[in-house]
């Protein structure tokens, strides 16, 4: 069971980094992270550390304003944030926290996509070992 686990975690984390890397982000590059602490938010820290970029925690209690207000300060420190996700911040009231939960129902921000959507059909890759991939994510070695 737990070699399932590994190989469900090493393809959702394959998933969303091809993904990354079709949305245009890059080695060195910011992704900026709203979740609350559950399975989606590591898979998502290990796909942006397996293509070389970071990942800019953001507490997802903030309102929407604050979340705009914080990127706005802070845009050249973070190149790469979803473009959609900052203008669904700024359209949300002061007292309402930004929250984009599709697994339970609610539908994804205009202009964004799905956490569900991304990883569709990853879990059926089983043990299958992407080399491309691989050598992607062995190459990144830290920043010192």
């Amino acid at each position: 069971m737990a070699t399932h686990l590994l190989d469900q975690i090493y393809q959702r984390v394959r998933a969303l980094a091809q993904a990354f890397l079709s949305w245009g982000a890059q080695k060195g590059d910011r992704i900026a992270l709203i979740a609350e602490n559950r399975w989606e938010w590591a898979i998502t820290d290990f796909a942006a550390l397996a293509i070389g970029a970071v990942d800019v925690p953001i507490y997802p209690t903030l309102t929407g304003e604050q979340i705009a207000r914080w990127w706005r300060t802070r845009a050249a420190a973070s190149p790469w944030f979803p473009p959609a996700a900052i203008r669904q911040a700024e359209r949300r009231p002061q007292s309402d926290p930004v929250e984009t939960d599709t697994d339970h129902g609610l539908p994804a921000p205009e202009g964004a996509t799905a956490f569900r959507d991304v990883l569709a059909g990853a879990d059926e890759r089983g043990t299958e070992r992407d080399p491309v991939f691989d050598a992607l994510a062995h190459s990144v070695e830290p920043r010192i």
